[in-house]
């Protein structure tokens, strides 16, 4: 019997399908490839280590609910975001709701629907109400409070604010609780001109100028002033 022998191109290759676009058949002079070329479109749900050009892809805590959809989250437990836009990051036990909120740092905060474009930093059981826009709250963890004002900034710590340098207010300041002021040549710090019981000094040095310390009682408030008078 004789054989002849057959090279790979002769042969005649049946014609192969992939239904799902998954897999890619090219027919090569000597063979066949088949490459996997896909695009992953749907829900996947992933058990094990996931990494991204040999690094760690982020993941959330299972006590986390998120939509992705919703904004981002990095970080924390236990925290609720839906709305649109959030971004959260270390938060534990928050709801955020609205838009465009951003949450650092903060426990047992609720940001309620349609609270947009607020910044929470710190803090602990803080509330933005329904329809506050712009505002801005920092403090410790005993600042406790609902936030119901838009475009507004609240400093909130236990033991105060400290600020170095110069600082400069530009419009009216209201103080309602005792005031102290300290340093060099406070030649004039308040207009008293017309405020009710201002003009009870309760306690003066007496000195036309030099160091020495004022105080004056106006209503029930009491300002204290203290440095080099002139």
């Amino acid at each position: 019997m004789n054989f002849t022998k057959i090279q790979p191109q002769q042969l005649q290759l049946p014609t192969f399908f992939s239904n799902s676009g998954d897999l890619v058949f090219s027919d090569l002079v000597t063979g066949l490839r088949v490459n996997l070329s896909r695009d992953l479109v749907g829900n996947f749900d992933i058990t094990g280590g996931l990494t991204v050009n040999s690094r760690g892809f982020l993941q959330t805590d299972t006590t986390l609910d998120f939509d992705p959809n919703s904004g981002m989250l990095i970080g924390g437990t236990n925290t609720t975001v839906t709305g649109q836009y959030n971004f959260v990051v270390n938060g534990n036990n928050n709801t955020v709701n609205g838009q465009n909120n951003t949450v650092l740092f903060s426990t047992n905060s609720t940001f309620e629907d349609y609270s947009n474009k607020n910044v929470l930093i710190g803090c602990d059981t803080i509330t933005f109400a329904s329809g506050v826009t712009g505002s801005v709250l920092m403090g410790d963890d005993t600042a406790i409070r609902t936030v119901n004002q838009s475009r507004k900034l609240i400093i909130d710590f236990a033991s105060g604010q400290r600020f170095i340098n110069d600082t400069v207010f530009e419009d009216n300041v209201d103080i309602t609780e005792n005031l102290t002021v300290s340093g060099n040549k406070v030649t004039r710090f308040l207009d008293i001109t017309g405020a009710s019981g201002a003009n009870t000094i309760i306690e003066n040095d007496n000195i036309a100028s030099g160091d020495g310390v004022l105080r004056i009682k106006v209503g029930s408030k009491i300002f204290t002033v203290s440095g080099s008078y002139a």
